[in-house]
C-alpha cells in the first residue's frame, strides 16, 4: 500500500504542481496500483493549509474541491483512512534519523509505518533528499520514499 503525503493532495487542490500528482491519485487503487492510505494528519494538514493560505470565497471554493477529491477517493474504496497512532517512541526515532524532519512529516511517517505501507508518496524535497532517514525506513520497516 502507498501512504500519500498531504503535499500530494495540496498540489492538486491548489493547482501548484505538474500533472504527476493528479495522475498518481487517479491511478491509485486501480489495476496494478496499490490502494492508498491517508491518515487524519493528512486531512487536517490539508484543511489547515486551506484555512491559512487562502481567504474569502476562494478559500471556500478550494475547500469544496478538497472535500470532493477526498470523498471521491474514499467512496471509490481506493483509499483507506488509517487510525491514529500514538507511538511516541517511533515518532522520536523518526526525528532522531534527521533533525530537519518536521513534526507533521514525522506523524505522517509513523502513520505509514503503523499502517504497514510499502511506499510513502511525497513531493517534499526535504524528505526525498534525506538519505539517512530513507535508509533507516527501508531497512527497519521496508518503507520506501518515492515521488508520484
Amino acid at each position: 500500500m502507498d501512504y500519500i503525503d498531504a503535499c500530494v493532495f495540496l498540489a492538486v487542490v491548489f493547482g501548484e504542481h505538474d500533472e504527476r500528482c493528479t495522475s498518481f491519485l487517479n491511478r491509485t487503487g486501480y489495476r496494478r496500483h496499490p490502494a492508498g492510505v491517508i491518515s487524519h494528519h493528512v486531512v487536517s494538514e490539508l484543511f489547515i493549509s486551506i484555512l491559512t493560505k487562502r481567504h474569502g470565497r476562494l478559500r471556500d471554493e478550494i475547500a469544496l474541491v478538497a472535500v470532493k477529491l477526498l470523498s471521491r477517493l474514499v467512496d471509490e474504496r481506493n483509499f483507506v483512512i488509517a487510525k491514529i497512532s500514538r507511538d511516541e517512541r517511533l515518532f522520536d526515532s523518526v526525528k532522531e534519523q534527521d533533525y530537519r524532519v518536521s513534526d507533521d512529516d514525522a506523524f505522517h511517517l509513523v502513520a505509514a509505518i503503523t499502517a504497514g505501507c510499502d511506499r510513502f508518496v511525497t513531493i517534499d524535497g526535504a524528505l526525498l533528499s534525506a538519505e539517512r532517514l530513507q535508509g533507516w525506513l527501508k531497512r527497519e520497516f521496508g518503507l520506501k520514499l518515492v515521488a508520484p
